[in-house]
This record gives structure tokens, sequence and C-alpha cells, in this order.
């Protein structure tokens, strides 16, 4: 079950990355939630619950097909504008392979643009709203 486990995780971060994974040393991603703001607490379950699942499918090691997974965190205040903004600088400036997030899902509906411009993956994991 792990090893299908390091499997799933490689193909969905090699097909994430696109052409630059294969010439890439490390694979960004962003996680932007909300750190701080009125789902908080929330929002910390699902940072930690993300790292426990990267570093279980990776077997403590943090990378994938000897290429480093990078974590950058951004916090999205349960405010889409803020969102948006801390989205397109982690796709623009911190030049992330794909994100994770948000836990809000107005923050995520504000978002959504901003992958689509990027043609870059967003991973929507707790909001809640269509």
């Amino acid at each position: 079950m792990k090893q299908m486990i390091k499997l799933a995780v490689a193909g969905a971060l090699a097909l994430a990355a696109g052409a630059a994974y294969s010439q890439a040393k490390e694979i960004r991603i962003a996680h932007v939630y909300d750190k701080t703001g009125l789902l908080e607490a929330y929002a910390k379950q699902t940072q930690a619950g993300l790292m426990m699942g990267l570093e279980y499918a990776t077997g403590g090691k943090m990378e994938v097909l000897g290429r480093k997974i990078v974590v950058i965190e951004k916090d999205s205040q349960f405010k889409p504008d803020v969102g948006k903004a801390q989205l397109a600088a982690a796709y623009g400036d911190d030049k992330v392979d794909l994100a994770i997030g948000p836990t809000g899902s107005g923050v995520a509906l504000a978002m959504l643009p901003v992958a689509e411009e990027y043609k870059k993956i967003l991973l929507v994991e707790p909001a809640v709203a269509d």
C-alpha cells in the first residue's frame, strides 16, 4: 500500500510540474491557507495533515524520484483578495509547480482564476462550497 501511495504522489507531482519537472532539482508546492483569521484552528490541521501525508508518502525523505519537495506556506488570512495575491506571488515569484489550499471557500473562488491564468494546478482540499 505504501508503495502505491508513493507512486501516486510521484505521478501527481510529475504531472503537475510538467516539462520543468525533468530539469528541476526540487518540486515546489505552495500551501495557501488561513494561518490567521476565522479558520485558523482548522487551517493548522490541514497544514499538519499535508506535511504528515507527504512525509508518509515519501518515507520521511520528502523527495520524489530524487527531487526534493519544498513546501512554501502562504497566509490567505481568510480574505479572498489576500489569497488571490498570495497565489499569484507563489506562481510568479516563488515559481511553485502546484498549489494546495485554501481553507475558506470564498478564498478558493477568488484563487481559481489565478491558477487558470498561470495554467497551474490548484488543489482545493478543504473548502466546502461548489
